[in-house]
């Protein structure tokens, strides 16, 4: 959760509560990843699904558009063996580059 600022001069009662919002959820509800549906709820990172190449242990670009390079990865979901590894490419603020050990298995990894 980032915290605002509270001095400045636009800072409403509804920019108050919203915040009080926040902080309560952050509380009661502790650290959530959220779901590929929904997005995420208090963890700043991306879903993004998709399915491996058909040549293996060639680079694949993960779009995530965070703004800021990324820390690193987890791989939630896959419907097959295949393991990951970072790619030759450089990440970058908007992509990551992956490799896979399988051609055309399933994934969603979350981006954090």
């Amino acid at each position: 959760m980032k915290v605002p600022n509270f001095l400045t001069e636009d800072f409403t009662n509804r920019k108050l509560v919203e915040f009080l919002d926040e902080v309560i959820k952050a509380i009661n509800g502790g650290i959530e990843f959220g779901t590929f549906q929904t997005g995420t709820v208090n963890i700043n990172g991306a879903w993004v699904t998709g399915v491996t190449p058909n040549v293996i242990n060639t680079d694949f670009t993960l779009t995530h558009n965070l703004g800021r390079i990324p820390t690193g990865w987890l791989l939630v979901w896959k419907d097959g063996y295949v393991d990951f590894k970072i790619g030759a490419g450089t990440w970058t603020n908007r992509q990551i580059f992956l490799q896979a050990s399988v051609a055309n298995v399933n994934y969603r990894v979350f981006i954090f």
